[in-house]
This record gives structure tokens, C-alpha cells and sequence, in this order.
């Protein structure tokens, strides 16, 4: 019997279990902040927190409302770079407030 590499097991193993959806939004948000920093900087950039994503919607929350203006119009550029920095188009359209 030949063993598997574990870079194959890890993922059809996360998938039987049930937990690949809740990874990849994990990562999601994760690309997504790494992309806002490189965009706005370290200190702009943590004005805004990524919550979810749900259906291809993601979702970001800032207390300051001068900062869900900016993630509004520029959220086509944040999209694209996003979907760019994951490697397939996993985010469809933004959804920031001040929730």
C-alpha cells in the first residue's frame, strides 16, 4: 500500500468533514484584508473589518463612515484584486456599512 502525500489528504479530508466552505471564506477574508492593506495602507486599512462572505457577498463593517465611502468606490478595484490574490472568482459584490 502507497501512502498519499498529506498536501492530497488534507483537503478531501477537510471536504468529508464538512468544514471546506468555512475554510475558504476564512481565506477569503483573509486575501481580503491583505489586499485593503496593500490598496489603503496598514493604518486606513484597519478602520474596516471583513465579517463574512455568503453567496459571493462580501461583507465589511467600519465605524467610520468616511471609510465605507471609500471601500464603495472603489469596490470594483477591490473586487478584481481579491478574486486576483484567490485565484478564481470566489467575490461577486461588497456589501460595507457601519454594522
Amino acid at each position: 500500500m502507497a501512502l498519499e502525500p498529506i498536501k492530497r489528504l488534507i483537503p478531501s479530508s477537510l471536504e468529508k468533514a464538512g468544514w471546506k466552505p468555512q475554510i475558504e471564506a476564512m481565506m477569503v477574508l483573509e486575501y481580503a484584508n491583505k489586499v485593503l492593506r496593500g490598496l489603503w495602507g496598514e493604518e486606513k486599512a484597519r478602520r474596516v473589518t471583513f465579517v463574512s462572505i455568503k453567496d459571493g457577498c462580501l461583507k465589511a463593517s467600519s465605524p467610520s463612515g468616511a471609510a465605507v465611502q471609500d471601500l464603495k468606490v472603489m469596490e470594483v478595484r477591490l473586487l478584481n484584486e481579491i478574486n486576483r490574490a484567490i485565484g478564481s472568482k470566489k467575490v461577486t459584490s461588497l456589501k460595507a456599512g457601519r454594522f
